[in-house]
Order: C-alpha cells, then structure tokens, then sequence
C-alpha cells in the first residue's frame, strides 16, 4: 500500500502532519516541494471548471494552513 503524507522539513528532521495508517516500517521518498508552487494549483481533477476567485481563495487557505503547519512544527521542535 502507498500513501502520501505531508510534512515540514526543519533543521534536518522530517515532522509529519499526520499519522499514515497501517504502516509500522516502510522505505519513503521524500520530495522538496517549492515553496512558491505550493501557493498553485498543480493539477485540476475531473472536468469541471475552476474560477479565479475560487483559485484565488483555495490558494489564501492552503497558505494559511501551510504557514499555521510551520508554526506549529517550529514550536515542537524548539521543546
């Protein structure tokens, strides 16, 4: 089984956003993203229509839950 879970690398350790599930032991493939495409959408899914506004308004949460993820993890690394 495959998952994909995200995460925030600081300072040279991996802190994961949540737990995967039914995975004890499993080799990983870490991928950097860039910090600025994670603003964007990557991809659209199925055939429906994406808005501006509503691109517009997906990226200011995303961004906002990435940065509170930040936050947090800094805040446990730095017990």
């Amino acid at each position: 089984m495959m998952q994909a879970i995200e995460g925030i690398y600081q300072n040279g350790h991996i802190k994961l956003l949540e737990t995967p599930s039914k995975i004890h032991r499993a080799r990983v493939i870490v991928t950097f993203l860039d910090e600025e495409k994670s603003d964007e959408a990557q991809s659209l899914v199925g055939t429906g229509e994406i808005l501006d506004d509503d691109l517009e308004a997906a990226s200011l949460e995303i961004r906002e839950e990435f940065l509170a993820a930040i936050e947090k993890s800094g805040a446990e690394f730095n017990k």
